[in-house]
């Protein structure tokens, strides 16, 4: 598997109009990682809105295209994060929105992109396989709990 890390670009292709594009240059039109330029909102709310349709998963996943929620796609755009930022933490809504086996992946190129700009990460609304995956390397507290039915009863 090929690992993008966070900052690097994987170029572009004549569809995206990216073909050619300098190193560093995100895929995602308007955007780039750890926000989204000004004036280009609606492109990254659309490519946000694809990838919430491709690759969620979890009860609360259409909270990261609400307008206050800012965005942090990968560099190659297969991915975000939706956040907001309170007292120096970025707050995530959810999970990471990428395909599940690159969740641990997506989540600590985040959290070291936090950490480079001085900011902590803390997960919140976050589903049992997403605990699954951080109990192994971060601290979890849990509050509450999602209330489940069975329709069918």
């Amino acid at each position: 598997m090929v690992r993008t890390g966070f900052g690097q670009s994987v170029g572009g292709s004549p569809a995206s109009g990216l073909a050619g594009a300098p190193v560093g240059t995100p895929v995602v039109p308007g955007a780039r990682t750890g926000g989204v330029v000004p004036g280009r909102q609606d492109a990254a709310r659309s490519v946000a809105r694809e990838l919430v349709l491709r690759h969620g998963w979890n009860t609360t996943v259409y909270q990261v295209l609400n307008p206050d929620i800012r965005h942090w796609f990968t560099p190659a755009g297969d991915a975000l994060v939706g956040y907001v930022r309170h007292a120096g933490v970025r707050v995530v809504a959810g999970a990471p929105v990428c395909h599940y086996d690159r969740l641990a992946e997506i989540a600590r190129a985040f959290e070291d992109d936090g950490r480079a700009r001085g900011l902590r990460t803390c997960y919140f609304s976050v589903e049992p396989r997403w605990l699954e995956l951080v109990r192994r390397r971060s601290e979890v507290a849990l509050i509450g709990a999602q209330p489940v039915w069975d329709a069918a009863t």
